[in-house]
């Protein structure tokens, strides 16, 4: 979580402007995490009836399926957010001429 928020405060300081330079593509690192906190989201209204609400995950397998879509998705997500990382990490090492 703590990389998460150092990446979010980093795309947000830095801006577009800095994005080529670190090999960052900011537009879709902010696309990645709205959709990554969208899913979250989601997954957490599901729950707000309690354990017993009938349509919450516990008793509803049509929220469940929905809420393990979510999951899916929101793992999707940061995986690719991973790729946008490791591209930082690469292209400062190219810069480096490592």
């Amino acid at each position: 979580m703590r990389t998460l928020l150092t990446i979010v405060f980093a795309t947000a300081a830095l801006g577009v402007s800095a994005g080529p330079v670190l090999g960052l593509n900011p537009q879709r690192v902010e696309n990645l995490l709205v959709g990554i906190f969208e899913d979250i989201g989601d997954i957490l209204r599901s729950f707000e009836g309690g354990p017993d609400d009938p349509k919450g995950p516990l008793q509803n397998s049509a929220t469940l399926a929905q809420d393990s879509a979510h999951l899916d998705a929101a793992t999707r997500k940061a995986n690719q957010l991973a790729i946008e990382l490791q591209n930082i990490q690469v292209g400062k090492a190219q810069r480096e001429g490592h």
